[in-house]
Order: C-alpha cells, then sequence, then structure tokens
C-alpha cells in the first residue's frame, strides 16, 4: 500500500511558499504549475488559498461552481474535467493577470453549454450565473455558450439516427426534429431569444448540399453525421462571436475580446491534451483549431480597420497557430516509432494536414516553437 503524501494535507500546502511549490516541482521534475500538479498528481481540490493566490480571491466562488459542475466527470485524455477549466483560466492569466473579468469568464466558459441539452436548460444556467456573478460575466459566458451545438445534441438525442446516415437522405428527420424544438421554444416563451439560432440552423441544413457531406467524409474519416452537424453549426457560431466581438468593441466595451480570448486558450489547452491518435478527437482538433484561428485573424483585420488594435488577441492568435503546427509535426514524429505497417496509413493522414497547415498559415516556414513557462504564474 502507497503511503499518503504529507501534501495531500490541505494545511500543509497552505503554509508553503511559492519557492517551496517550485523546489517541489523541480524535484518532481514536473513542468506543471501547482494547481494543476494539486489536481492531477495528488489528485486533490485546491484550497481557497490556492485558488487565490493562482487567479485570485474574486474568481474562487468561479472555481468552485466549475468544480461543483463538472465532479465525477472526465475529458478523452483521461484528466478531470475540471482540469481543463483551470487550465484555460490558467493560461489566459499568464497573459491578462489575475483580472477578475477575465478569470472569471475562464473559470465558467463551459459550465452552461455542456450541461445544457435545450433553451431551457442554457436559460437556467445562465440565470444562475447572473445571481451569482451578475450581468456583466452572465454577457461573458452566454457568448461562449453555443447554442447551434446545443440544438445538435437535441437533435442526436431525439432523432436516433445511425453514426453512418447520409445527410442528404435523413433532412426531413432533422427538419421534423426542429419543428418540435420550435413548438417547445414558444411555449415556454423562449422563442423571442432563441428562435434565431433554430432558423439559422433550419437555413444551414436546407442548404447543405451532397458534395458538403463528400468533402467533409473524404477528409475526416472518422465523422459522423453528428459531427457533421456540430461542424456546419460552429461556424456560425464563429460568425456570431465575430459578431459580438466588433458590437462590443464599436460600444467602447473594454472587455469586448473576453470570450475571444478564452477561447483561444481553450484551444491551447485542447491542442496540448489531445491524442493525436485517437483520430475522431484529432479530427475535432484540427476542425475547431483551424476554424478559430481564421476567425481570429478576421477579427483582428476588422478592428484594425475600425481603428482598434488588440496586441493581446495577435499574440494569442500567433501562439495558436505555432501550437497547432507543431502539436502536427510532433504527431508525426511520434507515430514514426511504431514499427507497425498499420501506423504507415495514420503517419500519411497527420502528414497531410501537416503539410497543408503549414503551407497555408506559414508558407512552409516552420517557426519556432512557443515557449511558455507555467510556473510563472505561482
Amino acid at each position: 500500500m502507497s503511503s499518503r503524501s504529507p501534501l495531500e494535507d490541505s494545511a500543509i500546502r497552505d503554509r508553503l511558499s511559492d519557492r517551496e511549490k517550485r523546489d517541489i516541482l523541480e524535484s518532481q521534475k514536473s513542468s506543471m504549475y501547482w494547481l494543476e500538479y494539486v489536481v492531477l498528481n495528488l489528485r486533490q481540490s485546491p484550497t481557497n488559498k490556492e485558488i487565490s493566490d493562482t487567479y485570485g480571491s474574486e474568481s474562487i466562488k468561479a472555481y468552485r461552481v466549475a468544480e461543483r459542475t463538472f465532479q465525477g466527470t472526465w475529458r478523452g485524455c483521461g484528466n478531470p474535467t475540471i482540469a481543463h477549466t483551470q487550465d484555460t483560466a490558467y493560461r489566459l492569466k499568464l497573459s491578462v493577470g489575475k483580472n477578475k473579468r477575465y478569470m472569471q469568464a475562464a473559470l465558467l466558459h463551459d459550465v452552461v453549454e455542456d450541461k445544457s441539452k435545450s433553451f431551457r436548460e442554457i436559460e437556467d444556467g445562465l440565470e444562475r450565473i447572473v445571481t451569482d456573478f451578475g450581468e456583466e460575466v452572465a454577457e461573458d459566458v452566454d457568448a461562449l455558450t453555443n447554442k447551434y451545438s446545443v440544438l445538435a445534441k437535441a437533435i442526436e438525442k431525439r432523432t436516433k439516427l445511425s453514426k453512418d446516415d447520409d445527410i442528404m437522405r435523413v433532412k426531413g428527420k432533422i427538419h421534423e426534429t426542429l419543428d418540435q424544438i420550435e413548438e417547445e421554444t414558444k411555449r415556454e416563451g423562449l422563442y423571442q431569444k432563441y428562435g434565431r439560432y433554430i432558423q439559422e440552423f433550419r437555413l444551414m441544413i436546407r442548404g447543405t448540399q451532397k458534395e458538403h457531406w463528400s468533402n467533409i467524409r473524404d477528409r475526416f474519416h472518422m465523422f459522423t453525421l453528428y459531427d457533421f452537424l456540430k461542424f456546419r453549426s460552429y461556424d456560425l457560431y464563429l460568425e456570431e462571436i465575430k459578431k459580438q466581438t466588433l458590437e462590443r468593441a464599436t460600444k467602447s466595451d473594454p472587455y469586448y475580446d473576453v470570450p475571444l480570448l478564452v477561447k483561444l486558450s481553450d484551444s491551447i489547452d485542447n491542442i496540448r491534451t489531445t491524442n493525436p491518435f485517437d483520430k475522431r478527437r484529432f479530427d475535432k482538433l484540427v476542425v475547431k483549431t483551424e476554424s478559430r484561428i481564421r476567425l481570429t485573424k478576421k477579427i483582428v483585420e476588422e478592428l484594425r480597420a475600425r481603428g482598434f488594435e488588440n496586441l493581446e488577441l495577435e499574440a494569442r492568435c500567433k501562439q495558436l497557430k505555432s501550437e497547432y503546427v507543431h502539436f502536427l509535426g510532433d504527431s508525426i514524429a511520434a507515430a514514426a516509432h511504431f514499427e507497425d505497417s498499420r501506423w504507415s496509413t495514420v503517419r500519411e493522414y497527420i502528414q497531410g494536414h501537416y503539410e497543408s497547415a503549414l503551407e497555408h498559415f506559414y508558407r512552409g516556414t516552420l517557426p519556432p516553437r512557443p515557449e511558455e513557462d507555467l510556473s510563472a504564474g505561482l
């Protein structure tokens, strides 16, 4: 039986200085930051002091809400869900500091969407955010909640279509489900706020052609019908983020960039925790990452055209591009160690994405690997 580590005692941890924490991490040859070490290695819930030291005292409540929301849930990489939540906030903290607005939005960025399968549940979740954190934070969480994804989840739950169904053969069933959701939304008095999402999703389905489905399946072999729906609707969501970001900037909202910066930090963490040999998750990562890079580039260009310059957005987009291309390159190198001939197909598949990204984002010249000292934020 393994002995209990003294660091599992929260009182002992709370008495440690930053220097002592760094010494512990160095002795473990760990590249983690302290809160990550507590959750992943010690498998402990951090103390209020540890949360305050990491994100600021005003973010303790947001951390606890996320922790309760995701208790007992795990991500595909095998880490508890809260690890992704705190990593997203931590990476953002390294660049913007312990700013309450950014930290609370980052810690709460998934709590509504991930627990909602209907507009009613979204509305209830946002009302709780308003009660606990105020209208401004709720506005950020609202922007970070993909309503189209919630619609796709509802369709997946209600239609019971086969994962191999062809989108062209099931359009009628999807429209029938959207009709049902529309009627429910009207009965609940939510149609004025959420009706446009249903209509835009409906137009997206109506406009989908056979070649759209074929092209996606050709590029992403593991994509199911529902992955396709989420992929198509994700473009709608990104356009909404773009519109909201520009509107808030034009209104001189000093926090107009909160949702987008959170999403960029979210993407960087996803890259660093995705197994490239889990093909379905790899495909989703490629779709979302490339879409967010293109979106951020458009937003930065439009902001500059309107007289706004956001160096933080530019820096995070640059980091995301570099992280992504290096991830693809590292994945090819990792696959090369497998001698089984079956892995040659995997290497070729990743190689194709790597060459495409390298050419598209860097015109063939790989940039230096991004440097990030996670312990700097202790």
